[in-house]
């Protein structure tokens, strides 16, 4: 089953524009182990078992096809499921023209094509669009024990209360001068 989203930009949605942050799963590293998992949210999640495609441990137990199709919780876009557009036009806060589809339709099943070429991640409860690039894939035939590794953006850091205060006062006392 192929899942095609197609986000309204009057949707309410959160673009991540934090820096981006590199996560690496090494080969057969155990993918229960926290360390080798990279929480985006208290829902989503991504890691890899030793063989096959990424999933979302917060919602499965391992990566699944058909039906129920992983990481779940999320849709994806490349330039492989948005033919026509250009690498620089796939980035989360170009969310509304782009097509996402589930991540094994939108790596057109090779996730090793899509290393090095940008992406973006719709998580698809919070209505989060964010940046992604996978630096590296392990397939099962040339190295084995599913390790990988990605870059991501993260959320804007949210200013300090007190440096938002002091910041307040200052504008308000220059205004009553």
């Amino acid at each position: 089953m192929v899942l095609l989203l197609t986000p309204l930009a009057i949707s309410g949605a959160t673009v991540w524009t934090g820096p981006m942050v590199s996560f690496e799963k090494a080969p057969f590293a155990d993918p229960t182990d926290p360390a080798n998992v990279d929480a985006l949210t208290d829902r989503v999640a991504i890691t890899r078992g030793s063989i096959e495609g990424i999933y979302n441990p917060l919602a499965e137990s391992a990566f699944q096809r058909g039906a129920a199709v992983s990481p779940a919780g999320t849709a994806w876009a490349f330039t492989l499921n948005n033919p026509g557009l250009a690498a620089g036009d796939v980035i989360a806060s170009n969310y509304a023209s782009l097509t996402f589809a589930d991540w094994q339709t939108a790596v057109l099943s090779s996730p090793p094509s899509t290393v090095g070429a940008p992406g973006v991640l719709h998580l698809l409860e919070e209505d989060i669009y964010l940046d992604i690039v996978f630096t590296r894939w392990d397939a099962a035939r040339f190295v084995p024990g599913g390790g990988f590794a990605w870059s991501r953006a993260t959320p804007v850091p949210e200013p300090a209360s007190g440096m938002l205060l002091g910041l307040g006062l200052a504008l308000l006392a220059r205004r009553r001068r």
